[in-house]
């Protein structure tokens, strides 16, 4: 139960930031700030659907691989700063140990 409770908050505090950070998107990246944005959501009800069915693990890893990739995108474009992309990296990697915590516990 601990796991689920600190992949909710992580998964939280990574939405508010991106949210947060959102004005830095150009206008023209709009298509792309709306779909980090709403990636970031999916997973978080990935995360809650995952409570209810187990088998869908998978999804949250397809969610954090699509993530980190926007981030990169990000990056590149020079969106994000190398301070804000170290930190949205390092986020990710807490989801991402998080998400196998979850696969090992449940899916053995």
């Amino acid at each position: 139960m601990k796991e689920e409770l600190r992949i909710v908050i992580e998964s939280k505090h990574f939405i508010e930031k991106i949210v947060e950070c959102s004005i830095l998107f150009p206008k023209r990246e709009y298509v792309f700030k709306n779909k980090i944005i709403e990636t970031s959501f999916q997973f978080l009800e990935d995360v809650y659907l995952y409570n209810y069915k187990k088998e869908e693990i998978e999804n949250l890893f397809k969610d954090l691989a699509m993530l980190n990739y926007y981030v990169e995108y990000a990056y590149k474009k020079r969106i994000l700063s190398h301070k804000l992309n170290k930190e949205f990296s390092n986020q990710l990697i807490i989801l991402l140990k998080l998400t196998y915590g979850l696969k090992r516990k449940y899916v053995s």
